[in-house]
């Protein structure tokens, strides 16, 4: 991987993309890895509102445009639980000569439950994974590439998204006048 690339890694809670993005921007040679939960977590309100989500969205792709123009390759990790979430952050980008690519990290509900509640010690977030999980799954066709990651361990995870994209699969088609979602864009363009 080479620089002018942003990376999106997507998925519910448990399914281990702060960890795959953390690893992902370490190995290359100028990388950085925007976790878009921190930049949320800015707002000091307790329930956040969807202006705010928004907004958070918008603020990741304004820090990818800053990295990108310095020649990072920039993994943005986040959750977006729509094509349309999507969408916002990669209207937001203003840096049109990088190549931006999404994947969805998913599995097995039921494991994806199992490693949150191992992770917060509690099972509260159960039904938010599952929704999270559904969303995403429904709209699956706008969430660039679903990588299935339940029988897969973090390395065996990164090595599978390095293959993706050493081969190009993934690309994103970045358009800021056009308000259907990236993935959406890129197949009636086929």
């Amino acid at each position: 991987m080479t620089g002018h690339k942003s990376i999106i890694i997507n998925g519910p809670s448990g399914v281990g993309k702060s960890t795959v993005s953390h690893i992902l921007s370490r190995s290359v040679k100028k990388g950085v890895h925007i976790d878009v939960d921190i930049l949320r977590h800015l707002v000091a309100e307790h329930r956040l509102t969807r202006g705010q989500i928004d907004l958070a969205y918008r603020n990741a792709a304004a820090l990818t445009d800053n990295f990108l123009e310095a020649g990072y390759t920039v993994i943005v990790d986040g959750v977006f639980p729509t094509g349309k979430d999507l969408g916002i952050f990669c209207r937001a980008l203003k840096t049109r000569n990088a190549a931006v690519y999404g994947y969805t990290l998913s599995g097995d509900v039921q494991v994806l439950q199992q490693r949150e509640e191992m992770k917060t010690g509690s099972g509260k977030l159960r039904q938010h994974v599952r929704k999270l999980h559904n969303s995403m799954h429904a709209d699956a066709g706008n969430l660039g590439v679903f990588v299935d990651t339940t029988d897969m361990g973090i390395m065996e995870t990164v090595g599978h998204m390095r293959k993706l994209l050493a081969r190009g699969i993934g690309r994103i088609k970045v358009s800021p006048s056009d308000s259907t979602s990236p993935a959406r864009r890129k197949r009636k363009r086929k």
